[in-house]
């Protein structure tokens, strides 16, 4: 479901610091396939940007957390 999308996002953003954005988007990818989810279109455009660096780990974050609610 997308409350938990949010979740996986948020929790691959704030390990973005310590990984490439890269490693951060395939553990992400790789979580929501083990719960047999995909990422949201969305989801998945905001994740881009973080791997390309169009946006910064807090504001994939706060992306996440404002498409679900979580503000």
């Amino acid at each position: 479901n997308s409350s938990q999308e949010g979740r996986t996002l948020m929790a691959a953003a704030t390990q973005i610091q310590n990984i490439t954005p890269g490693e951060a988007a395939a553990q992400v990818q790789h979580s929501l396939a083990m719960e047999d989810l995909e990422m949201t279109p969305q989801g998945k455009a905001d994740m881009d940007d973080a791997v390309e660096g169009r946006i910064t780990p807090g504001e994939l974050v706060e992306r996440t957390r404002a498409r679900y609610g979580l503000d």
